[in-house]
């Protein structure tokens, strides 16, 4: 039997031993608890190494993410009166036009704006053709489809600075837009068709709207496309006009029926342009004199993000 003084001259020869030759008594433990980046997780369940320093991380040593909706604000690239775009413009819409690219089923709405100067009916076409101007370009430059593409024009209604000093007025005439894609859920899309000459709704028609009405109020961030076409029956200007009053008046019901707030309701007239029929046969106007809805929301991306630790941010920041 080993005495208790032999036993401790044991212990005592065993610590000493590995302490005058440097060796570590639990290795395998110091080095499973190694953080090698330094970001709070260690190296066993850290599934991202390397992660700069400084930089919030989630409990498997990943950088936080966040999500970004894609809005944009052109610079004023206009002259006043004018919307012409300037060659040099184009470099600018390249991130844009990438991103389409990148994403083919999302959609871009692009938003057209002016100063207050000129009368309400000029501003509102000029600020049209201004946002027609940057379709444009996505399409000739970039080969961005055009039915990807709406363009609105909100006239000096929607101004970002005061319109009392020039530097303010350049602000205000500029295109606005955010990038979109149809809702993932049922019931989306419906298409109204209407008389000859006519804006009137059928009681019939009054179902699709209620579906898309419930959409819309189920989704607080979800828009709809409301697009109005014609025959090719009567000139452009009458179709363009009366398209546009179909598309303004099912966005009226949408509006008083179901309480949807009108910058979600995005209206266009298209006049007899984007048949989907020939206008050569009774059949043909009868499907081409329609209202088309479509329920979208504002695309989103995940991006990584390093955000640097103790700081406030939102997940889902406009």
């Amino acid at each position: 039997m080993i005495s208790t003084i032999t036993r401790t001259a044991i212990i005592y020869f065993t610590l000493g031993s590995s302490l005058a030759t440097g060796q570590i008594l639990y290795p395998t433990l110091i080095e499973s608890l190694k953080d090698l980046d330094k970001d709070g997780v260690i190296d066993v369940r850290d599934l991202c190494s390397n992660t700069p320093q400084g930089t919030d991380v989630d409990n498997d040593g990943c950088p936080l993410t966040k999500l970004e909706y894609f809005r944009f604000n052109f610079a004023a690239q206009f002259e006043i009166g004018s919307y012409r775009l300037k060659d040099e413009f184009h470099s600018s819409l390249h991130s844009l036009a990438s991103l389409l690219q990148d994403n083919p089923e999302t959609l871009v709405l692009l938003e057209g704006h002016t100063d207050n100067i000129g009368t309400a009916q000029f501003n509102l076409t000029l600020s049209q053709k201004r946002a027609q101007a940057i379709a444009t370009a996505l399409t000739s430059v970039f080969n961005i489809s055009p039915d990807r593409i709406r363009a609105f024009g909100y006239g000096s209604n929607r101004p970002i600075a005061s319109n009392e000093t020039d530097s303010d007025r350049l602000l205000n005439r500029r295109v606005s837009g955010e990038i979109v894609k149809p809702l993932q859920s049922k019931n989306l899309e419906a298409t109204i068709r209407f008389r000859m000459n006519r804006d009137n709704i059928s009681k019939e028609d009054y179902s699709l709207l209620k579906d898309v009405g419930q959409q819309l109020r189920d989704n607080p961030n979800a828009l709809v496309l409301i697009d109005g076409y014609t025959d090719s029956t009567g000139s452009l200007h009458q179709n363009t006009l009366l398209s546009t009053k179909r598309a303004n008046k099912v966005a009226d019901i949408l509006r008083t029926e179901y309480n949807i707030p009108q910058e979600r309701l995005k209206t266009l007239g298209h006049g007899e342009a984007y048949p989907i029929a020939s206008n050569r046969t009774l059949e043909g106007r009868q499907k081409n004199r329609r209202v088309t809805l479509k329920v979208v929301a504002p695309f989103k991306s995940t991006t990584e993000t390093l955000l640097p630790k103790w700081t406030i941010w939102s997940v889902d920041r406009n």
